[in-house]
């Protein structure tokens, strides 16, 4: 019925308008070709002088499965590489008889001829496109490409060394020390390139460690910089220390070949970092006086000066010379009057001393103090003509007569 339908539009519309409506692809029942290609990709090593070959096979399936009878049909194939490499054959014409419920398989071996010195930074793509044509009424036929990648094996030279000639860093104590490193690639690709420190290891009990690194894309016989950072930690010890640094492709793995690398040596200076300021103290310009003219800028404050330059400079001030002859003052009259306490109190003692040895001498005592022994005694005295006997005390001097009641009467008298 589908035939008869095309038929119709054929007969009515006319050639042209059947290849307008004509479906992308060969139309149902129609005999058909499959091609691949062996195999997919391919590393061509280029490096040398001469020009390498490389074989692909294009592989045809042609088919005549669904018609009911024999069928002829026709391919056109060409063959080529996307950069103009040289390819044989460069095309194919093959034509198969079919018969009904058969499959044929054909393949064409294809030679690829890389030159030297290819670059490895682009695959390159060789294609095999094809058109099919068969004895179908109105066949629509098929129409395709196949494609395969052929890479260039990469061979590394590489050339380092250090940017502007500066193989020398320093560093404080605390602070970072870089190595830009100009990488020169001058073999047959881009290739990125990394650095690592060789004696990083050597450096780690110094306090001194691998920062970091900044890798760089460096193209096919250009340049590009690569930069290493260290870090001085605040307790590295002073001094100078060499620096090895490899700069290597990191397509080249973890053990790289020969020329993947570069070796370069520099050095390290690490200095003592500077002492802080002293805590509270600002370190920035002190606002000028209201007035002043603050042309000519200003400056730190002057450092505060010891104690004993504080007390010598208040003392010669004329306030200071005030308050030194007022203490000087209150010393003396505080001294004075000490003195003064202390005669006044000799003076007292003197007089009770003087009174105590009058009223000794008027009871008969000797001058001066008297000092007791022990308690007075009392002794037996004749008392008078008739032989009565008197008690009399006696003292440390003797025995002192009591006195009579004649003497007390009369003493009380006066």
């Amino acid at each position: 019925m589908r035939a008869l339908r095309w038929a119709v539009v054929a007969l009515l519309c006319g050639p042209a308008a059947l290849a307008a409506l004509a479906p992308a692809a060969a139309y149902p029942g129609e005999p058909t070709v499959s091609v691949s290609i062996f195999p997919p990709d391919v590393t061509v090593d280029a490096s040398g002088v001469n020009a390498v070959d490389t074989v692909f096979f294009v592989n045809l399936t042609a088919s005549n499965q669904v018609a009911p009878r024999p069928h002829m049909m026709w391919v056109n194939i060409s063959f080529t590489v996307d950069l103009g490499w040289a390819v044989n054959p460069p095309f194919d014409n093959l034509t198969y008889t079919l018969a009904a419920q058969e499959s044929v398989e054909t393949s064409i071996a294809v030679t690829v001829t890389v030159p030297p010195g290819a670059s490895a930074t682009t695959a390159a793509i060789f294609s095999a496109a094809y058109e099919q044509d068969n004895d179908m009424p109105f066949a629509q036929g098929q129409a395709g490409n196949r494609t395969a990648q052929i890479h260039i094996r990469q061979v590394f030279s590489t050339g380092a060394s250090f940017t502007n000639g500066t193989s020398s860093a320093t560093a404080e104590q605390g602070q970072d020390a870089s190595y830009n490193i100009t990488v020169q690639n001058n073999g047959n690709g881009d290739a990125e390139y990394d650095a690592k420190v060789l004696n990083a290891d050597e450096l780690r009990p110094n306090d001194i460690t691998v920062q970091g690194t900044a890798p760089a894309l460096v193209p096919q016989g250009g340049n590009a910089v690569v930069r290493v950072t260290l870090h001085a930690n605040p307790a590295a010890i002073p001094g100078t220390y060499p620096v090895q640094v490899r700069v290597f492709a990191t397509a080249a793995g973890e053990d790289p070949p020969p020329g993947a690398y570069a070796d370069i040596t520099g050095t390290l200076n690490i200095r003592s970092a500077a002492p802080p300021p002293p805590t509270g103290n600002n370190t920035t310009n002190p606002p000028p006086p209201t007035g002043n003219n603050t042309t000519g800028g200003g400056g730190n404050p002057p450092p505060p000066k010891d104690l004993i330059a504080q007390i010598v400079e208040f003392v010669t001030s004329p306030p200071g010379l005030l308050a030194t002859a007022l203490l000087v003052a209150i010393v003396a009259i505080a001294a004075a009057t000490l003195n003064v306490r202390r005669a006044r109190r000799r003076r007292r003692q003197e007089q009770l001393e003087r009174a105590r040895a009058g009223r000794r001498r008027g009871a008969g005592a000797p001058a001066g103090p008297v000092r007791m022994t022990g308690p007075p005694r009392e002794a037996a005295e004749p008392a008078g003509p008739g032989g009565a006997m008197r008690p009399v005390r006696r003292g440390p001097g003797g025995p002192v007569p009591r006195p009579s009641a004649q003497d007390l009467k009369r003493r009380g008298s006066t």
